[in-house]
């Protein structure tokens, strides 16, 4: 947008547009399960069998998000998305560093009201690094890390905090955490839900029943700029 002077011609842009083509990926499991377990079993050993691969699925959907290669499957955000802090140290960050990693992140994208009323804008952390974090203080003996609402639904500097198993601890050049608006940065197409189905013939021989679970989705950061990375000096 520009200003124009009374009946002067505007000339116009031409912005850049920025293509992301998703496609869909299988992630599939299989597990074989004895009839005589079933058998034997206190309890219902096919549900507790789907339990357990609802359980997996969600770890390794948080794992592609974070680190898929984008080759035959999902984009993850780390290598994807620019880096807005390397801390001093090889295996420790100061309560500098994370508000200045805060802050990376502009505030049209980290203080987007829908984002941020969806708790779509937030830290991720795995829980060794969250254990360090909390142990953070300010130049005046103030917690970084202060309660919101429910013991689960803690804020660092005012925003929400999600644990992410599949991110690095703090470590030589490690990419310990992630900061911004997922909205924005992120996008994920689910073609197809998870869905678990039995086999009962295909194993008839040897005594076993199958569980077979599938999903297809795909994914990839959209805006960048909506994305930070906190890396440890290496």
């Amino acid at each position: 947008p520009g200003f124009t002077g009374e009946i002067e011609q505007f000339t116009p842009a031409s912005p850049t547009v920025r293509y992301i083509t998703l496609g869909s990926y299988d992630l599939t499991a299989e597990v074989l399960i004895s009839e005589d377990l079933q058998q034997d079993s206190l309890v219902a050993i096919q549900d507790w069998t789907q339990n357990g691969i609802v359980e997996r699925y969600a770890f390794k959907t948080g794992y592609f998000t974070l680190r898929g290669s984008g080759s035959n499957q999902p984009t993850g955000i780390i290598g994807n998305v620019r880096t807005g802090v390397t801390t001093a140290a090889t295996d420790a960050v100061t309560f500098e560093e994370i508000q200045d990693f805060m802050r990376s992140v502009i505030p049209a994208y980290r203080n987007n009201p829908i984002a941020k009323s969806q708790g779509k804008t937030a830290f991720l952390f795995n829980d060794t690094t969250i254990g360090e974090l909390r142990k953070l203080k300010s130049s005046f003996g103030i917690p970084l890390w202060l309660p919101f609402g429910a013991a689960d639904e803690d804020t660092l500097l005012g925003y929400p905090v999600l644990q992410a198993p599949s991110l690095d601890d703090l470590g030589a050049g490690n990419t310990f955490g992630v900061f911004g608006n997922f909205l924005k940065g992120y996008v994920v197409r689910t073609s197809k839900q998870l869905t678990m189905r039995p086999l009962f013939e295909k194993y008839a021989d040897t005594g076993e029943i199958a569980v077979i679970a599938k999903s297809r989705w795909d994914a990839a950061p959209t805006i960048t700029e909506a994305l930070s990375c906190i890396v440890n000096h290496a």
